[in-house]
């Protein structure tokens, strides 16, 4: 059960000599106490320019941390056990994240907090804590925070550039005041205003003096850094052809520069890109300062002769070699197939046209081309392709395969063209094809031809089966190979609730090794599966216990399903949650139905009061089941969410306190508590063998006196195990408990061979 501390009342009793001794782990803390109060009234003053004063009314603890962000309102807080360092100048201070600076932590109410930026809003946030290094305890669950804007100036200067190469010039713009004064005159084009342009001749460093309406003034000073152009050379350039290829560029220094001009891209030249004349290319480098310098080239592009090549006439296959002629201008070359030295060989060749390229160069090396086609007209070259097998029953088909095209067929079965297997009959036949050409000449090829026979096929008959059955695999076709089709088939398995009930042909089609085909028949019978339904079910809860299951129709059926056995569905076993109940039912045809309802358990509430308690006399304790239930009720007659326990006319004992619960769904979850009263007049040791210390007075109003001749240590803790007070290796009379606020507390006596605990009262 989860472990609550209940808030204590705690009453002046009288002064008793009886103790009790209590025996529980105490958990060692070393914080200090957490602060209670906060600080407030945070109030802003201004001191001087980027500067504001901060006062406070301080809270309960002994010393305060104020934290500042700018912008935004304080997003971090301090940490438990950890000690910052404050700053006074923002910024300075521990960053606790965000930029959230902590600038004072001392015992104060006031801090002044300098070089601010002018016309910022900056929050600050006051943190009260106790302790100090390891021990600091700070309160953060509540703390004031407020904002301000501080007066005063800001200087910025944006440059266009800061770095710039000799001759350049750039825009300085300063911003943040009423007023400027620029400074070093050198260079500048004036020395007022909130604008000026700077041509300096070396690296140099300008200031401006922002001053705003109220005389507040700052500084801003920017280095603009002056570098030396590179010297830049270009070698001459070679001319090229306009059909030229893509070259590279080179003579330029030094190297690692950028070419540019006409028909220039990424350091090649295109000379059809530039066209044909005279076109200036420029080598630019930049220098590791970012300082340019160029040098420029000419290139000259010359354009390409003008070439013809006359038309050919064709020539036959087996003629002899011809010396070509018909380029211009004379002196070229003649190139293609079958052309050696200027010599035309058509069987060298081969039959079909072919371009004869004639090729000249010019007196600047460019060189141009013409091309004229000559045609070698063959000897027929006949062929016929091989003819798949056929079967006896295909239909007569029109031949082909012969090439060229045009030919005539020929042989046992052909007329027109067209072969027919029934009249060549089963066997290997013999299929002439013929064909001339254009010029007279021709030639013939021949191939066979296959007549095939059909297969024999049988099906054996089907068993019948059940609408809700599995789709399988059909089988009984012989020879095994075949295909299967039919209602409800696809890839040879049958589905009968895609056939539906009824009886189905199915068709068994085999093709043989020649490609013929044939096919068989038989029946096969869809039964319908029987109608079966299954009532709604109630929710239940997952302690109501068995649940008879009687809904399935028809009778005879199985029920099936998460926790259920038999005709009993078992919520223990289930728990919480929804399940689904199963009844199938299987005819006298052996088929199958199954119809579905889902149960919903629903989970019992869980109520937890807490553990058993210890109060005093005169004290309350509220008894708490928790929210989110539809209703409460108690052994005391009580139906609401909580009850308190009123120690008044109890007396001392032990009483217990029981509480039922229900959820929305009507499942009912219960739990009891133990509630003792005690008179809380102290704790005296086990047993009696030790009387060697003397504990007193209790309850106490200041401070209680403990006296022993031993050395021994005292440890005080508050109901929270909360380490508060500790007093070690003392013997004599010790005085303790002044600082303790009203209330109960634990104290805790230790030897080096034992340990005793007691409750110690303090009263107003």
């Amino acid at each position: 059960m989860k472990t609550t501390n209940f808030p204590f009342k705690v009453s002046v009793l009288p002064i008793v000599s009886l103790f009790f001794l209590l025996s529980f782990s105490i958990p060692v803390r070393t914080l200090a106490i957490e602060p209670l109060t906060p600080s407030s009234l945070i109030t802003f003053s201004v001191t001087s320019c980027n500067e504001v004063d901060i006062s406070w009314v301080q809270g309960d603890g002994f010393r305060r941390l104020v934290v500042g962000s700018v912008g935004v309102p304080v997003s971090s807080f301090p940490v438990d056990g950890v000690s910052y360092v404050a700053g006074s100048i923002f910024g300075s201070g521990s960053n606790l994240g965000n930029n959230n600076y902590v600038v004072y932590s001392a015992t104060g109410n006031n801090v002044t907090v300098t070089t601010l930026n002018a016309n910022k809003t900056y929050y600050f946030a006051i943190f009260e804590y106790n302790g100090t290094g390891g021990s600091s305890d700070y309160l953060t669950s509540i703390y004031p925070e407020a904002d301000t804007i501080p007066f005063g100036v800001s200087i910025q200067i944006v440059a266009s550039d800061t770095i710039l190469c000799n001759g350049a010039s750039v825009t300085l713009d300063a911003s943040g005041a009423n007023s400027y004064t620029w400074s070093p005159p050198s260079g500048l084009s004036g020395t007022s205003g909130p604008s000026v342009t700077a041509s300096p001749s070396a690296t140099t460093r300008y200031s401006v003096l922002g001053t705003d309406l109220s005389g507040c003034q700052a500084y801003e000073r920017i280095t603009l850094t002056v570098n030396p152009r590179p010297t830049v050379t270009l070698a001459n350039q070679p001319s090229s052809c306009i059909d030229d290829n893509d070259r590279v560029l080179t003579g330029g220094s030094p190297s690692g520069g950028v070419y540019s001009g006409p028909g220039v891209s990424g350091g090649m030249f295109d000379p059809s890109a530039a066209g044909t004349g005279f076109h200036t290319i420029t080598y630019t480098y930049t220098n590791a300062q970012g300082c340019s310098s160029a040098a420029t080239k000419t290139i000259t592009v010359y354009g390409l002769p003008t070439v013809t090549l006359s038309n050919f006439p064709s020539r036959c296959f087996n003629a002899g070699e011809v010396t070509l002629s018909g380029g211009n201008p004379s002196g070229g070359t003649y190139s293609g197939p079958g052309i050696t030295a200027g010599v035309f060989d058509p069987a060298a060749a081969g039959v079909g046209t072919h371009t004869v390229t004639y090729n000249y160069s010019d007196s600047h090396g460019c060189s141009s081309s013409a091309t004229s086609s000559i045609v070698v007209n063959p000897a027929p070259t006949v062929t016929l392709a091989s003819f798949n097998v056929v079967c006896i029953n295909t239909a007569a088909f029109p031949l082909t395969g012969g090439s060229p095209s045009g030919g005539l067929y020929s042989g046992t079965g052909v007329s027109a063209g067209n072969f027919d297997p029934s009249v060549a009959g089963v066997g290997t036949h013999t299929i002439s094809y013929r064909f001339t050409n254009a010029q007279g000449c021709s030639d013939s090829a021949t191939a066979t031809i296959q007549v095939g026979g059909l297969p024999a096929v049988t099906l054996n008959p089907f068993s019948e089966v059940c609408l809700s059955a599995a789709s399988f695999t059909l089988s009984g076709g012989n020879p095994l190979g075949g295909v299967f089709s039919g209602d409800g088939v696809s890839s040879n398995v049958f589905s009968p609730s895609v056939a539906d009930t009824g009886s189905h042909v199915i068709v068994y089609t085999y093709t043989n090794a020649n490609g013929c085909v044939n096919s068989a028949s038989s029946s096969i019978t869809v039964n319908p599966a029987p109608t079966v339904s299954i009532g709604t079910f109630n929710d239940v809860c997952a302690n109501t216990g068995p649940v008879s299951l009687t809904s399935g129709m028809p009778s005879g059926g199985i029920y099936s399903g998460t926790a259920v056995a038999g005709t009993t569905f078992y919520t223990g076993i289930a728990g919480p949650g929804t399940f689904t109940i199963n009844y199938t039912v299987t005819d006298s045809n052996s088929c199958s139905a199954t119809a579905s309802q889902s149960i919903n358990v629903r989970p019992v509430p869980v109520v937890n009061l807490g553990p058993d308690s210890t109060i005093c006399m005169d004290m309350n304790i509220v008894l708490n089941a928790g929210p989110g239930f539809s209703s409460y009720a108690w052994n005391t007659g009580s139906n609401s969410q909580t009850i308190t326990v009123d120690t008044t006319g109890r007396g001392t004992g032990t009483f217990s306190f029981r509480v039922s619960v229900s959820s929305i769904y009507g499942c009912v979850g219960k739990d009891t508590v133990e509630v003792t009263i005690d008179i809380c007049t102290g704790l005296d040791e086990v047993g009696s063998a030790r009387k060697d210390f003397m504990l007193y007075p209790n309850p106490f109003s200041t401070t209680f006196q403990l006296e022993s001749e031993e050395m021994l240590s005292l440890f005080v803790y508050d109901q929270t195990g909360r380490l508060l007070e500790i007093i070690e290796n003392r013997n004599g009379t010790i005085h303790a408990g002044k600082n303790l606020a009203t209330g109960i507390y634990l104290v805790e006596i230790r030897t080096k061979d034992f340990s005793k605990a007691m409750l110690m009262v303090k009263t107003d």
